[in-house]
């Protein structure tokens, strides 16, 4: 059950990089280059500070298991530490989002939409 929670969030804060979350491509794609600048800027704004919101609520969930000193029972680890990389995956998330902002002010007459991928049609 813990690989389970482990991959998904790693996978989100790779997904985030690699500009591989699920966005509206074919509106996206359609527009014009503008347009799409001020998309990729509103969708990765609003997506930063969700994944910095849950990053919070998470942090204080396992903080509240840290503090109940619950075990997982098959381990015989702490709860805590097979769910400590949840947070950490919202984290990094964010910070993959806000990294996508500077990149698009950064550079003028293109348009990324993560720090790795610049948009192109295919």
């Amino acid at each position: 059950m813990l690989i389970v929670i482990w991959i998904t969030f790693i996978g989100l804060s790779y997904a985030a990089r690699k500009g591989r979350h699920i966005r509206m491509a074919a509106i996206f794609d359609l527009s014009t280059s503008k347009i799409q600048k001020f998309m990729i800027y509103v969708i990765s704004a609003i997506s930063a500070i969700f994944m910095f919101y849950m990053t919070y609520l998470s942090y204080n969930y396992v903080y509240t298991t840290f503090r109940w000193q619950q075990m997982l029972p098959a381990l015989g680890i702490p709860y805590w530490i097979g769910v400590f990389i949840v947070p950490l995956g919202f984290f990094l998330a964010g910070i993959h989002y806000v990294m996508t902002i500077v990149k698009n002010i950064r550079i003028k007459n293109e348009v990324w939409v993560s720090p790795e991928q610049k948009s192109e049609y295919e």
